[in-house]
């Protein structure tokens, strides 16, 4: 029997031809970075082969999160006024590619598809980094591994300890995956102590705390949920409360306990440095990725500072100076909207719908969060960070508008013969909020 279109099973592996593509581009988006350029080749490859496959399928996805592509598309626009134009046409190009991929890949798979590639990935990235550690007990030198850099190397013990403890509590996983996971979660905690990476540490504390109250909420009563999240909502708010309280713990901690000196580790001059571009363009900026470059007066004097001797692979380190930076206020307007939208939809998605596969978003990108202030790791080209972070909305926002729609579709079918024609009635849910089917389970 012949299959239908855009269900075409592969003879071996019995998944769908379009998971297989998605699945392929999320992996090599997860090991990017670290295998040389095959990675990005493989995601470009895996990009074209489904646009031209599924465009349908692929243009559905964007109307349904098309306002996710209006900062990308800004980016792109500034090619016109930016310092380089061509270093800003290429990436954010490759931009505009990832946060599209993430769209079609989270509308592809299925949540526990998605955690368990992540890690897969992330526990292959750790086993091919145990080589090094013997030399960094030796020397006592900070950890790098096949990562070649000591945050990288711990925020990837990060990704493979969060993904491992949701693996271990989700109960339909399997045995096999289970196993792993109770082997890699202790052996990402030794290697994110070798690493010495303060950020990752801190990610990981959050991330964890965030498992823990979120596996709580799942498990309690209905009737005590409210009383929760009154409770919790009283205590963000004492913290907010209590931030510059907070602020001088934490730098008394950084300096003592880190040695970190005041201005962590230079970053500050970077805010300031940062601070002084804001103000020459101010509304649109310098352009996208067109201060970062070689050739460029004020970089190299801050590659030279900073004793970075590859003049490349620096950045701000505050997401929202090198947004500020690249596209003005304007940019930085829609880059909060984005994050806003991305935060309320993820917790009000987990508050009405909880599930055990949206622990893993929630936990994850609460940890980004907190590091917005000293990292830029949230949203680049063909990075993983992106694309988790797209998929945490997609995930937790689109099952809850599922379930109110499903629920308003109850009420009508329940509903007296004359309120179901009533003008004011209750309208059935159309197709862009409709379930999708069931996708297979990586």
């Amino acid at each position: 029997m012949k299959a239908p279109r855009g269900k075409f099973v592969l003879p071996i592996f019995k998944i769908n031809f379009r998971e297989a593509l998605a699945a392929m581009s999320l992996f090599a988006l997860l090991v990017n970075g670290t295998l040389g350029s095959l990675p990005a080749y493989v995601f470009l490859g895996c990009f074209s082969l489904f646009t031209v496959l599924y465009f349908g399928h692929l243009i559905h996805a964007l109307r349904s999160y098309w306002y996710f592509l209006a900062y990308p598309l800004l980016c792109l626009a500034s090619t016109f006024w930016a310092d380089d134009p061509p270093t800003t046409l290429r990436h954010t190009l490759q931009l505009l590619a990832t946060f599209i991929a993430a769209i079609y890949i989270s509308r592809t798979l299925s949540p526990a598809a998605f955690v368990k590639l992540i890690f897969v990935a992330s526990a292959f990235l750790l086993i091919l980094s145990l080589p090094a550690v013997p030399a960094a007990l030796h020397a006592k030198w900070p950890l790098t591994g096949i990562f070649a850099s000591k945050n990288s190397m711990g925020f990837g013990s990060h990704v493979a300890w969060t993904s491992s403890l949701c693996i271990i509590f989700y109960s339909r996983n399997s045995s096999a995956y289970k196993v792993v996971a109770i082997i890699i979660a202790p052996i990402s905690i030794f290697t994110l102590f070798l690493s010495q990476a303060a950020g990752a540490e801190l990610y990981t504390v959050i991330s964890t705390l965030t498992i823990i109250i979120s596996a709580v909420y799942i498990f309690m009563p209905k009737r005590f949920k409210p009383l929760f999240l009154f409770g919790a909502g009283f205590l963000i708010n004492l913290g907010l409360a209590g931030l510059p309280l907070l602020a001088s713990l934490w730098k008394g901690f950084q300096e003592g306990a880190l040695h970190k000196d005041a201005s962590l580790t230079g970053r500050t001059y970077l805010w300031d440095f940062g601070g002084r571009l804001v103000n020459e363009r101010p509304w649109f900026g310098h352009g996208t990725a067109s201060f970062w470059r070689q050739g460029n007066i004020d970089a190299e004097g801050l590659w030279r500072k900073f004793e970075i001797t590859g003049r490349a692979g620096f950045n701000f380190h505050n997401l929202f100076v090198e947004a500020a930076v690249g596209n003005g206020y304007v940019g930085l307007a829609l880059l909060i909207a984005s994050l806003l939208t991305v935060a309320f939809g993820a917790i009000l998605g987990f508050i009405i719908s909880p599930t055990r596969e949206k622990i893993f978003f929630l936990s994850y990108t609460a940890a980004l969060y907190v590091g917005m202030g000293t990292e830029s790791a949230l949203i680049g080209p063909f990075d993983s960070y992106t694309i988790i972070w797209i998929a945490t909305f997609v995930y937790c926002a689109r099952q809850a508008r599922v379930t109110r729609a499903s629920a308003a579709t109850n009420a009508l079918a329940h509903s007296p013969t004359w309120r179901r024609y009533h003008p004011w009635a209750p309208k059935k849910p159309s197709l862009l909020h409709a379930p999708a089917p069931p996708s297979v389970n990586l």
